[in-house]
């Protein structure tokens, strides 16, 4: 259990850095937007790549860890219920539609370029 706890707060700390950094340089709720959107292309590829059964403190550290630190459902939907109650609704509906649409298919994108890259290297 703690090799699991020490992997899973390493890459949780640097995900949530890496969340801060890119917070800081980027506005309200792009910035969010954006550490969401690169975690879901590299959830993608993490999935593809790593065999959890065989790498289970590797898939803990990258998934739960460093993705579970840079993205964030919370804060998206805090920044949805501040552009709701100041009356931009149709801003709040856009980010949510596209923020959901573009994750996923950035979660499928980076499956996918794993599974050509694997396809071209045999």
């Amino acid at each position: 259990m703690w090799p699991s706890l020490l992997i899973i707060g390493i890459g949780g700390a640097t995900g949530s850095i890496l969340r801060w950094l890119i917070s800081s340089v980027a506005t309200t709720p792009a910035g969010t937007f954006i550490a969401n959107m690169i975690g879901c292309l590299l959830a993608g590829i993490a999935i593809s790549l790593i065999d959890k059964s065989q790498h289970p403190l590797l898939a803990q550290g990258i998934m739960i860890g460093f993705i579970g630190g840079l993205t964030t459902f919370s804060t998206l939907s805090v920044e949805t219920t501040t552009l709701i109650q100041s009356g931009r609704f149709l801003y709040a509906l856009t980010y949510i539609s596209i923020s959901i649409i573009a994750g996923i298919s950035l979660v499928m994108i980076g499956s996918w370029v794993v599974g050509m890259l694997e396809m071209s290297l045999k």
